[in-house]
């Protein structure tokens, strides 16, 4: 059981999640020295609980003071920590991502899907924040399966930096969607525009944009958000 008393910031139906501190340090060097972390994440060279307070003061704290946002612990209603949820915001990504890591000895209980998809109603109805993505390695079928169940969609390949590995990018589909329909539309609203005021019903070759290319590209457009 934990002693921290950090504010809650999103509550589910089995966890709290909250602000990290630096009380979280033993916490923080057990989860980041998992076989599974340092597979799919990465060895953020965390071996000391010094080494913890400075990843938990650089990168989540400032994160908060930063965006308002940032990775938070996820606890048991008695306080115990057992992973970390939450949204990052890192260069090579115009977008927050949502990340998520547990404590192995807590995997296939749902704590996942049940802290990410709330992560993600935070960001959409507090932060108002219009898009979230998410990375992962192409192999990481776990994590890529909590992606789906959130409602995010593969969208493509891609790398944060150059040569560095390929990452698969997942997105709202919804945001596609509204993002698509946007561009279809206005490609109407180009058309009978130049139709009224030319007086004739032809079809006009907007400099812009060719109309043909625009409605055609509608459904597919997301893939290039």
């Amino acid at each position: 059981m934990s002693t921290i008393q950090s504010a809650i910031v999103i509550r589910t139906s089995r966890l709290n999640l909250r602000e990290l501190e630096f009380g979280d340090a033993e916490f923080i060097v057990e989860l980041l020295n998992e076989a599974g972390f340092i597979r799919f994440i990465g060895d953020k060279g965390v071996r000391t609980l010094s080494d913890a307070r400075d990843y938990i003061h650089h990168g989540p704290m400032e994160s908060y003071a930063r965006n308002g946002f940032g990775l938070y612990a996820a606890c048991l209603r008695d306080g115990t920590p057992i992973g970390i949820c939450g949204l990052v915001k890192r260069e090579g990504l115009s977008d927050p991502d949502v990340g998520f890591a547990f404590l192995s000895r807590y995997w296939s209980s749902g704590y996942a899907v049940e802290s990410a998809a709330a992560v993600l109603a935070h960001a959409r109805d507090t932060l108002r924040i219009k898009r979230v993505v998410a990375i992962t390695s192409p192999d990481n079928w776990s994590s890529i399966a909590v992606l789906e169940k959130i409602g995010l969609k593969f969208e493509r390949m891609i790398r944060l930096i150059d040569h560095s590995p390929e990452l698969k990018l997942f997105g709202s589909a919804h945001a596609a969607a509204v993002t698509c329909a946007a561009v279809f539309v206005a490609g109407l609203a180009i058309r009978w525009y130049a139709i009224i005021y030319l007086g004739r019903f032809f079809t006009v070759n907007v400099a812009i944009a060719r109309d043909h290319e625009l409605i055609e590209a509608g459904p597919s457009c997301g893939v290039y958000m």
